[in-house]
């Protein structure tokens, strides 16, 4: 199906009722950190999703949605592969990496591709690697924008990983402070709403009146009879892992001191400045460096694995039609039988 035809479908799903106004909604956060339940209740409010067709499923929960496009997410994907990355090893950009002409094609596509994934504005566009690449798509997408920004506590998201993707602690920390680094700079300029995850959950109806509220300063008007029905989106039992470990806690003083930032920031920003994190610590940049080298020798060794074994083919193919070896199949078949045989 083209890009084309794809525009001709109903782009997203049915809501209970739909929000006016024309502002793409950026939800933004590192991974397992509620941005899926964040965009979940954006989309109850009104606010416009993916087309039904294009929306990612989990693998192992099919009745929960993830709020993505899975156009989007392959796009996004080949981005962060072309700069040298992937979402478990973001790259290391450099400023006005976006103005690169060697990008001239992606934008291309990429406008394509989001022209094609959402209907009617005002929408709402979940994905975590936004974060990282979020000056990309400010190039390309017409305004007006605004964002959510949800965070969780580092230590959950870091079991979180380690329960879904089997990353080390400290990997899934590192990934915590660059996302979350990479997002307060990335933000400067937009319209943006700070939220911890955990209030979500423990104060739905006044963080949803609060995102309300935002929404009306950007210019997006929500039926407010939509309210109870979005809330009841929220799903507690989401909040799956929680952080208890006071050592491994008070070992890292540093991602907790962006942690605290972050909660000093909670609430809507018009526009978003970028706040003095301090420099990241040189262990972040470490493994991620360490994780990208690891991924890139593991591909190495798929490619040698998987050239070798067509190599072994060929010649197996080749010696099957060697002369001495029909002969010696055909003395086989004439042989008596033993006993036995």
């Amino acid at each position: 199906m083209s890009f084309g035809d794809r525009a001709l479908e109903t782009s997203s799903l049915p809501t209970s009722s739909q929000a006016s106004g024309d502002t793409c909604v950026y939800v933004i956060g590192m991974h397992r950190s509620g941005t899926s339940a964040t965009a979940g209740l954006l989309h109850h409010l009104g606010l416009g999703a993916p087309r039904q067709a294009d929306l990612a499923i989990p693998a192992r929960k099919k009745n929960e949605r993830l709020w993505e496009s899975k156009s989007l997410n392959d796009f996004d994907g080949r981005l962060l592969d072309h700069l040298g990355g992937t979402w478990m090893a973001p790259p290391r950009l450099s400023p006005e990496w976006w103005t690169n002409t060697s990008l001239d094609s992606f934008k291309a596509e990429g406008s394509t591709v989001f022209a094609g994934t959402f209907g009617q504005r005002p929408i709402v566009w979940k994905d975590p690697r936004l974060s990282i690449i979020l000056p990309f798509w400010n190039s390309i997408i017409t305004p007006p924008v605004a964002s959510v920004l949800v965070y969780r506590d580092p230590l959950e998201v870091a079991c979180s990983l380690h329960a879904r993707n089997h990353l080390r602690m400290t990997h899934g920390l590192a990934l915590w402070e660059r996302y979350l680094r990479s997002a307060a700079t990335n933000l400067e300029g937009i319209p943006t709403f700070v939220m911890n995850y955990s209030s979500l959950l423990e104060l739905p109806e006044r963080r949803c009146e609060d995102l309300i509220q935002f929404l009306g300063e950007v210019g997006v008007v929500v039926d407010r009879s939509a309210t109870s029905r979005a809330i009841a989106s929220l799903d507690e039992a989401l909040h799956h892992e929680r952080a208890q470990d006071r050592a491994l806690r008070i070992a890292l003083d540093s991602t907790m001191e962006v942690f605290r930032a972050f909660e000093s920031l909670q609430g809507a920003h018009h526009p978003w400045s970028v706040p003095d994190l301090g420099v990241a610590p040189m262990w972040v940049d470490d493994t991620l460096e360490a994780s990208s080298e690891l991924a890139t020798l593991r591909s190495r060794h798929n490619v040698m694995m998987s050239s070798r074994s067509v190599r072994t083919a060929r010649v197996l193919g080749r010696l099957s039609r060697l002369p001495f070896r029909r002969g010696l199949a055909a003395s086989r078949s004439k042989a008596p039988k033993t006993p036995n045989g």
